[in-house]
């Protein structure tokens, strides 16, 4: 009876000093990976998948492969005002193409406008230079009509009159000639004395 007594307490010495067993990890239901804190999502339905399985199902359906209950809750009322939002944006995206076509169709019709302008700027100086001409021919006509009648009427008094007027042209001519040469020699002869004082004196 003492020899077995010793042995009894060995055994529950040991089974005290040995460790309980860890729990089990948790795993996904769908892939039965290991879940984490940084992985794992739990629907309402309390069945934890991993992050990759949930939302690969969930493009497919919105309820739970096991239970079939919703994954996401559905708030109606958000929905409607998420889906007026997205018309709201559709309105929105096609009024701004209407508004970006209508200002290139404007931006072209004003390219055309200034090139219609500068056309008629450019024709309205033509005919400026035009009209010039003409006002000199008509100044020119008028001076010579009375000459013309002259003509008609006594022509050997308008070509005396035109010997005058050739003679007094001409001195006009020759006294102006001179004047430019006399100012040509002012300049030379000061030019000269700029560069030769001595010799010059």
């Amino acid at each position: 009876m003492s020899r077995h007594i010793p042995a009894a307490k060995t055994a529950t010495q040991a089974t005290q000093a040995s460790p309980p067993p860890p729990p089990p990890r948790p795993t996904c239901s769908l892939c039965c990976e290991n879940l984490t804190v940084k992985n794992a999502v739990n629907p309402l339905c309390g069945h934890t998948s991993c992050s990759t399985c949930f939302w690969k199902w969930a493009k497919t359906s919105d309820a739970c492969p096991f239970c079939r209950g919703p994954l996401i809750p559905r708030d109606r009322r958000k929905e409607l005002e998420m889906r007026n939002l997205l018309d709201r944006c559709g309105e929105i995206r096609t009024r701004l193409e209407e508004l970006y076509n209508e200002s290139d169709a404007a931006e072209e019709m004003l390219y055309m406008l200034q090139q219609d302008i500068e056309n008629k700027q450019r024709r309205w100086n033509k005919l400026q230079r035009r009209i010039q001409k003409n006002r000199k021919i008509l100044r020119k006509i008028k001076q010579w009509k009375p000459r013309i009648q002259m003509w008609e009427y006594c022509p050997e008094k308008a070509i005396e009159l035109w010997k005058i007027e050739a003679k007094e042209i001409e001195k006009k001519y020759r006294i102006q000639k001179i004047k430019e040469l006399r100012c040509c020699l002012d300049e030379l002869e000061i030019i000269i004395e700029m560069k030769f004082p001595k010799k010059y004196c």
